[in-house]
């Protein structure tokens, strides 16, 4: 029996953290998941399906673009997948992990408090 299909995959795939060569980059695919997984649940549980927009490369464009403190740009591949998330999940501005800063403990610094109660 298949596995689900691309439109039926509710959460990333396994294979966008199993492939990161370096563990701090899994690590910050880890992290950038932990922090949106449930706002992100909760969006697809409402339409029981994720959007079109979410394969491999827009989840790997958007988790490593939020760690990326240059300014968006729109026109790029990047860009469109931080956008593209930003406006699913319901956030006011696309987010940005300061990677300097970025501790993978149990507290989160202040600026992500939001996303953790939601």
């Amino acid at each position: 029996m298949a596995g689900p299909g691309p439109s039926q995959r509710l959460v990333p795939m396994l294979n966008i953290f199993t492939s990161i060569e370096s563990m701090a980059q899994l690590k910050r695919f880890v992290y950038a998941w932990t922090k949106i997984k449930y706002r992100w649940l909760a969006k697809v549980g409402e339409e029981l399906q994720p959007p079109k927009f979410t394969n491999r490369r827009a989840w790997q464009s958007f988790m490593r673009g939020s760690f990326d403190p240059l300014p968006i740009k729109p026109e790029s591949e990047a860009g469109k997948s931080r956008l593209q998330f930003t406006s699913y999940l319901g956030l006011s501005d696309p987010l940005f992990f300061n990677i300097n800063n970025t501790r993978l403990g149990p507290n989160p610094p202040s600026h992500l408090t939001i996303l953790s109660t939601a």
